[in-house]
């Protein structure tokens, strides 16, 4: 439990000892002006019935509150895993044009050993050296993704902290404003 409710709670245990304790006078009828007309009932009673509606109307806003920032983080949650599927796929997407342009390649270089076995060397280094620049390309464009990821990865787990920091805060403050009235 956190400690506003854990103090809510005991307050209210507090109360309810004072109110038992002094139930006679709780009990007392008195005269109370309701600005209109003059009513006769126990003093007392109307003010605990005042305080526990203040509770109960202050516990529901506290769960309306907590409710709706559990269903913003689920939210937030869901909607980074779809993004983190999505990138997956494209990485995995960028490995199989790699591999298919790789197969291409070798059977292009096999192709072309069988019909010029005179010019096979020259031209294997040449395929060789683009094959090896397109692996360093899709190496570098794969760390650029990943490092994008990365970085979308962080600024959706910093929004979600900025967002449970400030449903806390509005916590924290409304259970402030509170103690002071």
């Amino acid at each position: 439990m956190r400690y506003r409710t854990i103090f809510v709670l005991v307050f209210l245990v507090l109360l309810g000892l004072f109110a038992g304790l002094n139930w006679t006078l709780f009990n007392t009828t008195a005269s109370l002006n309701l600005l209109f007309t003059q009513a006769q009932a126990p003093l007392g009673q109307v003010m605990l019935i005042i305080i526990a509606v203040l509770t109960v109307l202050y516990l529901l806003f506290t769960a309306g509150i907590e409710g709706a920032a559990l269903i913003e983080v689920r939210r937030y949650a869901r909607d980074l895993h779809t993004t983190r599927r999505l990138a997956e796929n494209q990485e995995e997407s960028r490995f199989n044009q790699l591999e298919k342009f790789l197969q291409g390649e070798l059977s292009t270089l096999k192709s072309q050993h069988e019909d010029q076995k005179v010019h096979q060397g020259e031209l294997a280094q040449q395929h060789l050296m683009a094959l090896r620049e397109e692996v360093s390309k899709l190496h570098a464009t794969q760390a650029s993704t990943e490092q994008r990821l990365t970085e979308t990865v962080e600024r959706a787990a910093n929004t979600i902290a900025a967002y449970l920091g400030e449903v806390e805060s509005r916590l924290g403050r409304s259970g402030e404003e509170e103690k002071e009235e």
